[in-house]
């Protein structure tokens, strides 16, 4: 008990007693950080300042509590009595390259898709860390995103180059300096991507929800058939690794059902979805009925936003006595139909790359019959291009390019006949080997 009308640094006003004040002014800071580097040889000790947290409850060192501002410098001393980075403090630089950067400028969609689709994969990896439950929808709550916030810098010279930082934002930030940090685990993931292995990916993340939910947004990010950009990445110590067109098929491939069971794609009205049920229903243009389809959980993102208008659902597939689908269940995508021109300047196909000077412009429709596959014709080399989704009608233009340049590019002219050699001609001024 305190003596009457007496007050000091443990006395409360009242009398009653209290832990001395913790001194927060930058000159307690300093000095705990002197202490430490008299108090450790020199090599037990990093130069480096280092991010913890600050305000209240701060942590302790040498009795003094380090506080300060966000604009302070900050350290604090792990329990190895070693000055260390804290984990959370990592950084990496997402390059948007290709023709769509041209006079270092890029297009907002692109930088948006691109930004976004790493926050959320981050996201998805610190939930699967933690092993949280899968939800029906991925919605992280404040406590992980103001964990995990990913904060962009100006971006620099070098197609579209954007470094960005890994932070902890909440107020009271973790100490925890353990483990890896998720942005080298996503770049492991581009890694491999990059080297279509699987293995890799399901090591990362082993829960099948969140697997497939990544896969998903990885799916995302990647560039579509005709978009003339790609996506680089690297975390802090990796070597960066691009991401193009020809990569997306590798995520799609992944997510596509067993080899064993039937799949197909349906084209149809988007009429109603039960999000409890985890079903839509679309209206079937060639019977003008509707189809219940059964979707996965990880879909539902993709069409929460998205509700009207024509779309392609794919899935496994009941068939009526007439042979049309009836019923789709383990829907794993659900896309609104994308009937826009595409230019093609690099195809793939049969192994063998091409690069078209200028640009070759394909214009999908829709089949006028039935609505349920992708045309479109290329006069100027006579193709007729068909497919069951936009990705295989311009992959059907990929093989039909590789055939007609092996069978009468690579040919001599003594071999061929007038319109082949005409048909040489165009394409030799037209396309070189990749």
């Amino acid at each position: 008990m305190c003596p009457p009308n007496r007050r000091s640094s443990t006395c409360g006003p009242t009398g009653g007693s209290v832990r001395p004040r913790q001194r927060s002014v930058n000159l307690e800071l300093i000095s705990a950080v002197r202490t430490a580097y008299r108090s450790k040889p020199a090599a037990a000790v990093s130069p480096s300042p280092v991010r913890v947290a600050s305000d209240e409850g701060a942590p302790d060192v040498d009795g003094v509590t380090l506080r300060g501002s966000s604009s302070a410098l900050r350290w604090t001393r792990a329990r190895s009595r070693r000055y260390v980075r804290g984990a959370m403090d990592a950084r990496a630089r997402l390059r948007v390259t290709g023709p769509a950067t041209e006079g270092h400028s890029v297009p907002a969609d692109v930088l948006v898709r691109a930004i976004q689709g790493v926050q959320q994969a981050v996201w998805l990896l610190a939930a699967a860390t933690e092993a949280r439950t899968v939800r029906r929808r991925f919605n992280p709550d404040q406590a992980l995103r103001k964990r995990f916030a990913l904060r962009i810098a100006v971006a620099e010279p070098g197609s579209y180059a954007i470094p960005m930082t890994l932070v902890d934002d909440r107020q009271q930030a973790s100490l925890a300096t353990g483990g890896e940090s998720l942005l080298v685990v996503l770049g492991r993931l581009w890694k491999a991507i990059a080297e279509s292995d699987l293995p890799s990916v399901r090591a990362a993340v082993s829960d099948e929800g969140y697997f497939l939910r990544l896969l998903q947004e990885l799916r995302r990010i990647l560039p579509k058939a005709g978009e003339r950009w790609g996506v680089a990445f690297g975390a802090e110590g990796q070597a960066e690794v691009e991401l193009g067109v020809r990569h997306r098929p590798v995520v799609e491939h992944w997510l596509e059902s067993p080899s064993e069971q039937r799949e197909t794609s349906v084209i149809g009205d988007l009429l109603r979805i039960d999000f409890a049920a985890k079903r839509v229903w679309i209206l079937y243009p060639p019977t003008s009925r509707e189809i219940e389809c059964t979707y996965r959980e990880e879909v539902e993102d993709t069409i929460v936003d998205a509700r009207r208008g024509l779309f392609q659902v794919t899935g496994q597939f009941v068939l009526d006595a007439d042979g049309h689908p009836k019923q789709l269940t383990d829907v794993r995508s659900i896309d609104p139909v994308d009937l826009s021109p595409v230019e093609l300047a690099e195809v793939e196909g049969d192994g063998l790359r091409l690069l078209l000077s200028p640009a070759v412009l394909i214009t999908p429709e829709l089949d006028p019959e039935e609505q349920q596959s992708f045309t479109a014709t290329v006069d100027e080399f006579g193709f007729t291009l068909g497919g069951r989704t936009r990705e295989a009608l311009l992959q059907d233009f990929a093989e039909q390019m590789a055939f007609v340049w092996r069978e009468y590019a690579e040919t001599p002219e003594a071999d061929l006949t007038a319109d082949a050699i005409a048909l040489r001609a165009r394409l030799l001024a037209r396309i070189r080997p990749g």
